[in-house]
């Protein structure tokens, strides 16, 4: 799906021959590069991810992660511009993960930090920027003891623990999105709380629970199911589009600071 600010509409690009396993999931699977005005994409599953050129609509095979030391299904995917690439953060044995960076400058895979050292939920990982305080925060994912872990990867490469989240942060446990104006990361979950985690304190807070919170979905067992979230940094906010159920989609923006 695209929206195209200057006309105020939605529209359906093409679809990919390439996206047939696991269609009908997104995961934490998607990545801008704003600079370059590219959009990433892993299928699920897949080590080859694939690139979307903004301005020349065009898909661009990347070459295959040979650097990540198992290939799991649901893994977490960003960009980071200080660190100039895709990151790439998954779980590699049992409950230990790591993160491998796409280079804008080689082309090629390489690895950040030290590979399988980082516990991490073992499927449904996530990675997110903040473009504030220069980090990706990623950690969290389902199955294994360490499912409310979470790291710090900072400009310079560097991965450091932070403190265990208060609740669990697998991609159908928490929706983990930053306030692109004041860098706090917004968290709202599957039971309809809406957390705050600022990662300068390490700290987290509940800001509200239940209905007062318009995005959460009603035709599920499950609140953020059918909930994508992201920061539109132009703005200063962060936009929710909510599906709830078929051919019943509406769009929230939310202000935080």
């Amino acid at each position: 799906m695209q929206y195209e600010e200057s006309s105020n509409t939605w529209s359906v690009l093409p679809s990919q021959d390439w996206f047939t396993a696991f269609a009908t999931h997104g995961y934490d699977h998607a990545a801008i590069d704003p600079v370059h005005r590219y959009f990433y994409f892993r299928p699920p599953g897949n080590t080859t991810m694939w690139r979307y050129n903004l301005d020349n609509p065009s898909w661009t095979a990347m070459p295959r992660n040979n650097v990540i030391q198992f290939n799991s299904c649901c893994v977490g995917i960003e960009y980071f511009p200080e660190l100039r690439g895709v990151i790439w953060v998954s779980d590699e044995n049992v409950d230990d993960g790591g993160v491998v960076r796409l280079s804008d400058a080689t082309g090629q895979w390489d690895r950040l930090g030290k590979a399988a050292a980082y516990p991490m939920g073992r499927y449904h990982n996530f990675a997110e920027y903040n473009p504030v305080r220069k980090v990706v925060v990623f950690g969290g994912g389902e199955g294994g003891s360490a499912t409310r872990q979470i790291w710090k990867l900072d400009a310079k490469g560097t991965v450091t623990r932070l403190n265990k989240a208060p609740i669990d942060l697998g991609i159908q446990n928490a929706i983990f999105t930053v306030d692109p104006a004041g860098g706090d990361y917004l968290v709202l979950t599957r039971t309809q709380e809406f957390y705050v985690y600022n990662v300068v304190s390490d700290t987290w807070s509940l800001k509200t629970r239940g209905s007062s919170v318009p995005i959460w979905t009603t035709a599920y067992q499950n609140a953020i199911h059918g909930v994508v979230a992201g920061p539109i940094s132009t703005y200063g906010v962060n936009v929710f589009v909510t599906c709830d159920g078929p051919d019943n989609c509406r769009v929230n923006l939310y202000k935080h600071s």
